[in-house]
């Protein structure tokens, strides 16, 4: 009985070992499957990463940081040390005797220009002939029959100037032009002293004031402080009361009363200086229209 069970004993001893040998056993293939596994996985990523890191090398952000750097350098480049210009649209009127000062032109660099001859009227002044100081620092431009000279600086600084013959007229006008300014003339309106062949003078019997300068403020809407805007029923129609006269600023043409002084832009609008009454007539495309002017 004792040598069944020491047999049984032993016979216990070896299955148990046996299992815990192929235990053992299975546990080592497993783990070298997953090392495999591992193995693969990590030679794939790193394929992976070789292949994106060749194809891409700059990450997302590093290539918004170079786009960054080009635009701030090429603006660097392409600009100025001057802020943007202001643009102004203007008249003056321009004396041809001797001693007097010849009129400006405000240029920069890459900015266009117009220069636009008028009489004293508004009535427009063909051009003749042009000649510039500098051609290497000014672009002119004239189609040959108009009033109108288009100029653009070619340099930022370098200043010169500009004689043009106008049609029926033995003086000719000198223009300075200077570039490089903070101001801009986008359109400036020079009215010569006189009457030109495209004259509206003798149409009333109190043509324009020649040299009105407050005229011409109020037709380019620089308004003296000490003027009062009056109200008027017609939106076709500004007026203001300055030194005890009427200033009216138009489009239409004023048919009563007579005026002390007028002047007229290249774009069709009107200054008049009238006596100060509270009722005007204009004409509105032929069409009479009383206006009430009031305080």
């Amino acid at each position: 009985m004792k040598l069944f069970i020491i047999i049984l004993t032993t016979l216990l001893v070896f299955i148990r070992a046996e299992d815990d040998l192929k235990g053992s056993s299975q546990s080592k293939e497993d783990k070298l499957i997953e090392n495999i596994e591992e193995d693969l996985e990590s030679q794939n990523q790193e394929a992976f990463d070789n292949m994106l890191n060749g194809l891409y090398p700059l990450t997302p952000e590093q290539i918004l940081s170079i786009r960054d750097r080009y635009e701030d350098t090429l603006r660097a480049k392409q600009s100025t040390s001057m802020s943007p210009p202001k643009p102004t649209i203007s008249s003056q009127f321009v004396k041809l005797s001797p001693g007097s000062t010849p009129p400006i032109v405000r240029l920069l660099e890459g900015f266009v220009s117009s220069v636009v001859f008028l009489d004293s009227t508004g009535a427009v002044w063909p051009i003749e002939s042009y000649n510039v100081g500098d051609p290497n620092s000014f672009n002119l431009q004239w189609n040959g029959k108009d009033n109108i000279i288009v100029i653009q600086a070619k340099t930022l600084f370098k200043y010169g100037n500009l004689i043009v013959r106008l049609e029926g007229l033995d003086t000719p006008v000198v223009v300075t032009l200077i570039p490089g300014q903070k101001e801009v003339d986008y359109r400036r309106e020079l009215r010569i002293s006189g009457y030109g062949p495209n004259s509206n003078a003798g149409n009333n019997n109190q043509d324009a004031t020649v040299e009105n300068r407050v005229l011409l403020d109020f037709l380019d809407g620089v308004i003296p402080m000490q003027s009062e805007m009056l109200s008027t029923n017609s939106n076709e129609v500004d007026a203001y009361l300055y030194n005890g006269k009427l200033f009216l600023k138009t489009d239409y043409t004023l048919v009563s009363p007579a005026w002390d002084g007028k002047v007229s832009s290249s774009s069709g609008s009107n200054a008049y200086e009238i006596q100060n009454i509270s009722n005007i007539i204009i004409s509105k495309n032929g069409i009479l229209q009383n206006v009430e002017v009031g305080s």
